[in-house]
């Protein structure tokens, strides 16, 4: 996630995608990992709370997730 200025963005986590679903986030889709294409990942569009909801999340520990 290099441009924060992105429409939509990428998470590759599963855990990620389903905390940010839990926390109002709507999936947009879904593809294959272009990196591993027997995992998905889950494409976001990148709202005003997007950022910092996802910045907290990666900021807390796995066990907190």
């Amino acid at each position: 996630m290099t441009n924060t200025n992105a429409e939509y963005k990428i998470v590759y986590r599963m855990d990620y995608a389903m905390k940010l679903k839990d926390m109002g986030h709507e999936v947009h889709s879904t593809m294959p990992n272009p990196k591993n294409n027997k995992y998905n990942v889950w494409i976001f569009k990148n709202d005003s709370t997007f950022e910092s909801d996802l910045v907290a999340l990666i900021g807390k520990t796995s066990a907190e997730v």
